[in-house]
């Protein structure tokens, strides 16, 4: 912060001091389970997908927000009331009828298949989209070339996102199904997920993933290694990951341009299926304070959300006027070499942030390719119809299940377990609490739906 013009910018305008505590991805699930479980409490608490008894721990610890944000109270707070409404219930903020968090908003189009553009289009063909799955698997061997410590995709380690889209290829839901009777078949009970990991296990046996992934921990160490060339395509999210390679790529020498590869069956001429996002990354949890504390700190957070185009958020994505950025002669800023650091690479967004829009400064061709795949992705994409859900099973076991369901899944890929054990895979699911979870999740939409 103290070498960070920007950063001391903001806490200038917001009149108080926001300093982080940044903990890698990596890192972060134990560090969050340590904290809930003590009492040094940070006064945001950044709650993901993986964090387990958030409403019991929301109830006993955090700062209940109903009275500060709910009807009409929130229009307090314009821009966090601003928020999409699917970024407020996708994320569970609200627990057992009162609200607790605040949703980190992100945009709906979910994870594409990123090509290196230079790459890909010399090499494969320019916009060339794969048939089906025996045609990318073609792609990525064509790709691959070892002695150049270059291969087809990234490394797959601590990679769900990877698994998500190959199943997608191949027809399986996003999480669950829901069928026309009410019940919920998780989607590894699905004939199409099973065939989907057969044939990621295929992939992983030609060797077209980057092997070194114990150097690259997570999708953000990911990112370096693609704009590096040191694979070719690679999963990436919507929005923040793509602007970041769009920044750094076109730096590198030679330029990496990223691109993107529209969705395609597993069988040609099939119908391409895409899953969306989940329309938040995580949410933020504000710990019990005196009522002044909590309207200061939600006031903190909606400075923080403000719209695009407002100078708040100019401050906040691109930095400080002279030394992050210029104003070009059509009025938009162009980023000098100290804007990602500066402004991007501070965590603000992950307080909350203003819905993401189709546009970053100084990448004219941004805009364009985000709405065309957009266009491409929305009419072709399904939702978790459970998403959003919180059952008290599911708050208690629900990450420790999807941990130990994603660990498997990747050993059945990786060898490390035969397919053979695919089916006992599924019954450890559903004794270690599936059942119970798919259980209370019917209960509830069928509650919902009456």
């Amino acid at each position: 912060m103290d070498q960070n013009p920007a950063w001391q910018e903001v806490n200038k305008q917001l009149n108080a001091t926001v300093e982080f505590q940044i903990i890698t991805q990596t890192d972060y699930p134990a560090k969050l389970t340590t904290m809930m479980a003590g009492n040094d409490l940070t006064d945001y608490i950044l709650i993901t997908l993986m964090a387990q008894n958030v409403t019991a721990f929301a109830k006993a610890r955090a700062a209940d927000l109903t009275p500060y944000l709910g009807g009409d109270a929130v229009k307090d707070y314009p821009n966090l009331a601003a928020l999409p409404t699917y970024s407020w219930k996708n994320s569970s903020c609200v627990r057992d009828g009162k609200l607790y968090m605040v949703p980190i908003s992100r945009y709906l189009p979910g994870n594409m298949m990123l090509k290196n553009t230079e790459v890909y289009d010399a090499e494969i063909g320019k916009d060339y989209v794969p048939k089906d799955a025996a045609d990318f698997k073609r792609v990525l061997q064509a790709l691959t070339k070892p002695q150049q410590n270059r291969f087809g995709m990234g490394p797959i380690n601590n990679r769900p996102d990877m698994i998500a889209y190959v199943s997608a290829m191949f027809g399986a839901p996003k999480n669950w199904r829901l069928g026309s009777d009410g019940k919920l078949l998780k989607d590894i009970e699905t004939p199409e997920y099973r065939e989907a990991l057969n044939y990621f296990r295929d992939l992983v046996v030609a060797g077209v993933f980057f092997p070194d992934g114990s150097n690259i921990p997570n999708v953000t160490g990911a990112r370096s290694a693609f704009i590096a060339s040191r694979f070719i395509l690679d999963t990436q999210s919507y929005g923040n990951a793509w602007q970041d390679n769009w920044v750094r790529g076109p730096k590198q020498n030679p330029p990496v341009t990223p691109g993107s590869i529209v969705p395609f069956p597993a069988v040609a001429g099939g119908k391409a299926l895409h899953h969306q996002g989940n329309g938040f990354y995580a949410s933020t949890l504000l710990k019990q304070a005196s009522a002044d504390r909590i309207q200061e700190q939600l006031r903190i957070l909606d400075w923080v959300a403000s719209p695009f185009g407002s100078q708040e958020d100019l401050l906040l994505t691109t930095g400080v006027e002279g030394r992050d950025y210029s104003i070009g002669a059509d009025g938009n800023p162009i980023p000098t070499e100290f804007s990602n650091t500066d402004a991007n690479s501070v965590p603000w967004k992950y307080l909350t942030q203003r819905p993401q829009v189709a546009y970053w400064p100084g990448i004219p061709d941004y805009a364009k390719a985000a709405i065309d795949f957009e266009k491409a992705v929305l009419p072709i994409s399904i939702q978790d119809p459970a998403i959003g859900l919180s059952t008290p099973t599911f708050d208690k076991l629900g990450a420790s299940l999807l941990q130990s369901l994603q660990d498997a899944v990747f050993d059945l890929v990786t060898g490390r377990r035969p397919m053979t054990e695919y089916d006992q895979v599924i019954s450890e699911w559903r004794s270690a609490g599936g059942e119970q979870i798919r259980t209370e999740f019917q209960e509830v939409l069928a509650a919902n739906k009456g």
